[in-house]
């Protein structure tokens, strides 16, 4: 009881430690006040004078406000000492109310005011201790008084008045009744505001870790994380999908670190499931139906099941499925399905967040007309492919490719027909490459092709193949016939960086169109050390299997 602050269980997170200290010590000076108002104003009334009463109270506010003073320099070390001044909020309060007529005296009801503040203002714990001490008190003065130790004390009002015992039984009863009756009603506030406090922290700890989340695959096992924790629930199950069908499930449990995904299932979402998304309101369930296939193999024998749904932009992407567990007659309250349903929507936001994300890089990184990869990460990755290619010791071509009398076509067909065109091409590059391969649009009528693992000599004969296939991709629409102009650099061989490597390209780019355009031609300029880096080596073009 020398502590009563530190119950952090009960307290953290509500009214401030400092501030409830602050009140309690306004408190303890009203009472202060209310006693030598009292004892001036009704002296006749209350049973004693005010200098029977002055000393006491006076010697009292002293230590109060000396106790304050010290409290406030030690800051976080002052526990024990307010602890300590609650003993003598008591043993004043005994006092005073010995000295005008014991279980008689009106000054009674500071008894039971300061048990009703300590209990609000500490903790019902606390509160209970508190009203035990004055039990005690006002028992031990009787005791004296009946013992005639302290018969000098008595108000004059009271002399020689007998007090029965049960005066005394009744006071202590009161006393205890009361501390119990405000713990019991505080309490259901204090844990309605620490329900909300840990909600409010699991909230805010999912939204930190959802920071981090790239895919709406990496969303699930955080929110699925954060709901059992935050929850306590036996076990759940978050699941990715809609009425179509299933596409991610995780299963986790409090104890484990980290939910588990799981393996092949049945992706048929079941009733449940369904109705959850089609009614787009939670589900509670006692046991799980035959229909609900997947996620009996999620949770198998799972009671009181409840299912949320994750709705964002007024669509169905998942749900989020607590397992309460215990008796078929559990109740689960809409306070906690309410809870529920706030993380089931921060989950659906941050899906369609990192969704949109994933979208705008994409965009960033793809070229609008084609479908192609942009100039940006043809760079990206021409850089990072010299640089793999010199680790591991392999070639590397780039091809550039480029429309022949494009501009002609644009006067003819105007831009409509241009852009179909370039559409066309791309087409092509992107179903005729490996997938290692990058085809890319590098700016207007211009395309490029990075081709790890492949020599200069292979990708001569692909680009060829390439040229053939674009010169007849036309069909039936012979307007949109054009011819294609190509230039190869490779590495080591032309060049030991990407900027050597793009420049011979370019070159040998323009050779072909020197030439007479419609050709592909093979950069010959060999860079410095060629030989030492294998240039010589031949391989075979792993798409299409042409010899080299």
């Amino acid at each position: 009881m020398t502590q009563p602050l530190s119950e952090s269980a009960e307290t953290s997170g509500l009214v401030p430690l400092a501030e409830r200290t602050n009140v309690l010590q306004a408190f303890r000076l009203t009472m202060v006040a209310a006693v030598l108002i009292s004892s001036v104003l009704w002296p006749a009334t209350l049973g004693a004078p005010q200098r029977a009463l002055a000393p006491l109270t006076a010697g009292y506010a002293l230590l109060t406000v000396a106790v304050e003073v010290v409290r406030r320099s030690l800051k976080r070390r002052s526990l024990a000492l307010v602890g300590a001044l609650l003993l003598a909020d008591g043993l004043w309060i005994a006092a005073v109310v010995a000295r005008t007529g014991g279980p008689r005296s009106l000054l009674t009801v500071l008894v039971g005011l300061h048990v009703v503040a300590v209990t609000l203002l500490a903790s019902y714990r606390t509160g209970l201790k508190i009203a035990v001490w004055h039990s005690l008190l006002f028992v031990f003065a009787h005791a004296l008084r009946e013992w005639d130790v302290v018969g000098r004390w008595d108000s004059p009002a009271f002399a020689g008045v007998a007090v029965p015992d049960s005066m005394v039984v009744a006071g202590v009863v009161t006393f205890l009744v009361l501390a119990v009756g405000t713990a019991a009603f505080s309490s259901l506030n204090e844990r309605e505001l620490r329900r909300g406090r840990r909600l409010l922290r699991g909230l805010v700890a999912m939204g930190s870790e959802l920071q981090d989340v790239r895919t709406p695959e990496e969303v699930g096992p955080v929110v699925l994380r954060s709901v059992l924790r935050t929850f306590g629930a036996r076990r759940g199950a978050f699941v990715l999908g809609d009425e179509s069908g299933v596409r991610e499930v995780w299963v986790g449990f409090p104890e484990e670190p980290r939910p588990t995904a799981l393996g092949p299932l049945d992706a048929t979402p079941g009733e449940l499931l369904c109705r959850c998304w089609t009614d787009r309101q939670p589900q509670l369930v006692r046991i799980l139906g035959a229909d609900d296939r997947l996620l009996l193999a999620a949770l198998p024998g799972a009671r009181n099941v409840v299912v949320v749904p994750m709705v964002t932009d007024g669509r169905a992407i998942g749900a989020l499925v607590v397992e309460e567990g215990g008796g078929l007659d559990e109740v689960v309250s809409a306070s906690r399905i309410n809870a529920l349903l706030e993380f089931a929507a921060h989950g659906a936001l941050s899906i369609r967040s990192v969704t949109l994300l994933a979208e705008v890089e994409r965009l960033a990184r793809v070229d609008g007309l084609t479908g192609l990869p942009n100039r940006r990460t043809f760079d990206e990755t021409l850089d990072r492919e010299v640089v793999r290619a010199a680790r591991s010791n392999e070639s590397l071509s780039l091809v550039m490719i480029d429309v022949d009398h494009f501009k002609r076509v644009n006067d003819t067909l105007g831009h409509a027909g241009g852009d179909e065109v370039l559409r066309m091409i791309g087409r092509i590059l992107a179903t005729s490459l490996r997938q290692i391969d990058l085809p890319a649009r590098f700016g207007g009528e211009e395309f490029a092709l990075v081709l790890p693992d492949c020599t200069g000599v292979a990708a001569l004969t692909l680009a060829e193949n390439l040229r053939q296939a674009i010169a007849a991709a036309h069909g039936d629409r012979p307007e949109l016939a054009v011819t294609v102009s190509a230039g190869i650099a490779s590495f080591p061989r032309n060049a030991l960086t990407s900027t050597e490597l793009l420049r011979h390209a370019d070159e040998a780019l323009y050779q072909s169109k020197r030439d007479g355009r419609d050709r592909v031609t093979l950069a010959t300029r060999r860079a410095p050390a060629a030989e030492a880096a294998g240039a010589d080596r031949q391989t075979e073009c792993p798409r299409l299997g042409i010899p080299a």
